[in-house]
């Protein structure tokens, strides 16, 4: 049964809904499955740990903004993407340099209708840490300086799986992702306004919230699903 369906489309080529081309620092897809398969011999090998997150983006916030500070938001040009020597530690290729927590594939795309639309992430990766890592990253749980990016868009929920055999294509095949595998939840986040409901306490809650919690909440919040994320 089909609890949730999302279509997605590309979108000027290789640039998502904020106007900024998406997965400058990704891997070719001939070097991908180095960074994101699970090598041989360990458990769970050819395969990957995925990570879907889906954000609910505030469009007339982000284009009330001047290209200028666009640009500072996301640490590059809008142009060409090529990163600002001056970039802003907050800002958001500061807060998700794969230099710092290693390297993962990435496949975003745009979703939705003119009034509520967004982006669908999916990142893979041969490490759970690095999926962690980014996270607390986007958090400020490391620096103390939230993602600015995570202020002009609304996380709507996030799923941590583990797929059990190799769900990389041979070729690029457009915007459609394909999982040819077994996988199994290692974690699920619900809405962040369901706030009532257990499950919400996990990464997403910390990330995903327009407004700021409070320091102690979103470390406590955040720092539980990344340690549940480590674990093999």
């Amino acid at each position: 049964m089909v609890a949730d369906e999302t279509s997605s489309w590309p979108y000027r080529h290789d640039r998502d809904l904020t106007g900024f081309i998406d997965g400058t620092e990704n891997p070719s897809l001939i070097d991908a499955a180095d960074v994101a398969l699970i090598r041989d011999g360990n458990a769970g090998e050819a395969g990957t740990i995925l990570l879907l997150q889906k954000w609910k983006h505030d469009t007339t916030a982000w284009e009330s903004l001047s290209v200028k500070d666009q640009e500072r938001v996301m640490g590059r040009r809008k142009l060409d993407s090529v990163e600002l020597e001056d970039k802003r530690s907050n800002s958001h290729v500061a807060s998700t340099d794969q230099d710092q927590f290693g390297n993962i594939f990435r496949r975003n795309m745009p979703y939705g209708t003119v009034t509520h639309h967004g982006t669908m992430f999916v990142g893979f990766s041969a490490d759970q840490r690095r999926l962690a890592t980014m996270l607390e990253r986007m958090a400020g749980l490391r620096t103390g300086l939230r993602d600015e990016l995570t202020r002009h868009a609304t996380h709507q929920w996030c799923l941590l799986l583990r797929s059990f055999t190799s769900f990389l294509p041979r070729r690029a095949c457009g915007n459609r992702v394909r999982l040819l595998s077994r996988a199994y939840p290692l974690a699920r986040c619900e809405p962040v306004d369901q706030q009532h409901h257990s499950r919400s306490r996990g990464c997403c809650r910390a990330i995903l919230s327009r407004s700021e919690p409070s320091a102690s909440n979103r470390t406590q919040s955040l720092a539980r699903h990344a340690d549940f994320v480590r674990r093999d």
